[in-house]
């Protein structure tokens, strides 16, 4: 039972590619309905929150529900998502001394991890900062990155941003 809030953990993060947003919220809520009362291993809950404000509630426009995000997770892989909401709400606001950190943070470990899961959101992210700070060293490398994934399986992530860096740097 305390392996559920991970199948819906996975699901959001496979769903979000192929459904509409008003499908994955149904979808979702249905999902929060039945966890109720499950205790979540390795802190899945909170994770699964965070991404869903990632994946959803952002992309929506709802920005208060990412400032109101305040549970940070306790684990390697959670906290990179906790970067990318931090560093991404900073930069949409314009605020690029706050987006620094947490998006140095972010890049770091995406590209320890070397996986495409991991490399991809971060450069979605790392790559427009990169740009309105015209830091081309983090561009170069981060292009470098992404374009060295040999399965250039991209369709289940948002990654409008590479294809931009790319033209941006001269590679495309």
């Amino acid at each position: 039972a305390a392996e559920a809030h991970r199948c819906v953990v996975n699901m959001l993060w496979a769903a979000q590619a192929f459904y509409s947003r008003a499908e994955l919220e149904e979808m979702v809520e249905s999902f929060r309905a039945l966890l109720v009362g499950v205790p979540a291993a390795e802190d899945l809950d909170r994770y699964f929150e965070l991404s869903y404000v990632v994946l959803v509630d952002v992309p929506a426009g709802r920005w208060e529900a990412a400032d109101a995000a305040k549970r940070r997770p306790m684990w390697w892989t959670g906290e990179m998502l906790w970067y990318e909401l931090r560093g991404g709400m900073s930069l949409r606001r314009g605020e690029l001394g706050a987006a620094a950190r947490p998006l140095a943070e972010l890049r770091m470990r995406a590209l320890e991890s070397g996986e495409p899961q991991r490399l991809l959101p971060m450069a979605s992210v790392v790559l427009p900062y990169a740009f309105v700070t015209n830091d081309r060293v983090t561009l170069v490398e981060v292009v470098g990155r992404v374009l060295s994934l040999t399965d250039r399986a991209w369709g289940q992530l948002p990654v409008t941003a590479i294809g931009i860096a790319l033209l941006v740097i001269g590679v495309a």
